[in-house]
């Protein structure tokens, strides 16, 4: 049984890699999260759905949650985007940021912003939080609510 356990945390550890949903649509009403985990890297890259075809996303609020180690700091959150063919789309809006607690072993910062972030059909949206170093693991929460028109 004692292994059975373990091997289900380390497939739960595993599947925290990387972690999206599709979004949620109601209506015009468009929001996701994306949580993802980057090791020994300064910069981690959130990758959202892309925008259906024939539609438009106007992203209105991004809210972040990034979690790191100790004797880092949080250089900044910036949302932006990729076309189909994985080049960069030049807008990018940053998010402000507050550090709102840590422990002996962690510091987690928060982040949100009000903004209008247009998003073209078959574009996804890109959540890119960069760090002060490039050593320990670095967890990135967040999520974008918006309108698809």
């Amino acid at each position: 049984m004692k292994s059975f356990a373990a091997l289900a945390a380390a497939a739960l550890v595993a599947s925290a890699t990387a972690a999206t949903a599709a979004p949620t649509i109601a209506g015009a009403y468009w929001s996701e999260r994306v949580l993802k985990v980057c090791d020994n890297t300064s910069f981690c890259e959130l990758n959202f759905t892309a925008v259906p075809a024939g539609k438009t996303l106007i992203a209105t609020d991004a809210g972040c949650v990034v979690t790191m180690p100790t004797n880092q700091a949080i250089s900044a959150i910036s949302v932006s985007g990729r076309k189909a063919d994985n080049t960069s789309i030049g807008l990018t809006n940053y998010v402000q940021i507050s550090s709102f607690s840590s422990d002996a072993s962690s510091r987690r910062y928060q982040g949100q912003t009000k903004m209008t972030h247009l998003v073209l059909a078959t574009q996804r949206a890109t959540v890119t939080a960069s760090k002060s170093a490039a050593v320990g693991e670095f967890i990135v929460s967040c999520t974008l609510t918006g309108t698809l028109q």
